[in-house]
C-alpha cells in the first residue's frame, strides 16, 4: 500500500501517516524528516544538503529533493509499503514524484487529504512547541502546561517556530491554497483521493481513512 497524504498546517496529517504506516506495516516517510537525516550522512548527497540545510540555510531545491526521495526509496524493501508525507507540494512535482515512485516499480494507491478549516488550523498550529535540544513536539493544553514548561526528557526550554504565529499561519495557509489544492484537485479528478474531515478526533480521522481506502 503506497499512500500519499495531503494537508494544510495542523490538519494531522503527520499523526494518520504514522497510524497508517503502523497499520499497514508501511515506511513513513516526511520529507522535512528526510532531508535533516540525510544531511548527517557522511556522504555526497549527505554534505551537501548539510551545507544547503545548515551553512547557506538556504530552501532544498525540487531536484535534490527528488533525488533525497530516490535513494529513500530504495532503502524500503518492495514488500513494505510507502507513506509520503510531504510531497508533491506544488502541481509541477506531481510528475516528477510520481516518476520516483514508477521508477522503482511502485504504484500510488491513495491519496488521502485531511480537510480541516481556517480557524481550527490557527488554534491547532499555534499551541505546537517543541523541545529546544531534543526536537520532541508538544501541544500546549494537552502534554504541556505552560510555554515556560522544560522538556520532560531533556530538562531544556521548549521553543515555539518563529512562523507559528497568527500572522505566520495565515501565510503558509494562502499559501497551501494557492499551490497545494491544486495538487488535491488533480487527484479528485484522477479518482483516487480519499477526503476525510480533520475537525474529528485522530481516532475517528484514523477510522474514516480506512473506509475511504476500503472503498
Amino acid at each position: 500500500m503506497n499512500i500519499i497524504i495531503l494537508g494544510s498546517q495542523g490538519s494531522g496529517k503527520g499523526t494518520q501517516a504514522l497510524f497508517l504506516a503502523e497499520k499497514f506495516n508501511a515506511m513513513h516517510i516526511d520529507v522535512g524528516k528526510m532531508l535533516r537525516k540525510l544531511a548527517k550522512e557522511e556522504n555526497a548527497l549527505g554534505r551537501e544538503l548539510y551545507d544547503i540545510i545548515h551553512i547557506k540555510k538556504e530552501l532544498v531545491s525540487d531536484e535534490i529533493v527528488l533525488k533525497a526521495l530516490r535513494e529513500e526509496f530504495k532503502r524500503v524493501p518492495q514488500g513494505r509499503g510507502i507513506i509520503l508525507d510531504g510531497a508533491p507540494r506544488r502541481v509541477d512535482q506531481i510528475e516528477k514524484v510520481e516518476q520516483v515512485f514508477s521508477g522503482l516499480g511502485r504504484t500510488i494507491d491513495e491519496v488521502v487529504f485531511i480537510d480541516i478549516t481556517k480557524e481550527e488550523s490557527i488554534d491547532r498550529v499555534s499551541k505546537r512547541y517543541s523541545c529546544s535540544k531534543c526536537h520532541k513536539h508538544f501541544v500546549l493544553g494537552d502534554n504541556l502546561i505552560g510555554a515556560s514548561d522544560l522538556c520532560p526528557d531533556c530538562g531544556e526550554p521548549v521553543e515555539q517556530r518563529k512562523d507559528d504565529t497568527k500572522e505566520g499561519i495565515l501565510k503558509r495557509l494562502s499559501i497551501f491554497n494557492e499551490q497545494t489544492m491544486p495538487v488535491v484537485e488533480y487527484y479528485r479528478k484522477k479518482g483516487i483521493l480519499a477526503e476525510v474531515d480533520g475537525m474529528k478526533s485522530k481516532e475517528k480521522v484514523f477510522f474514516e481513512i480506512l473506509e475511504k481506502i476500503k472503498k
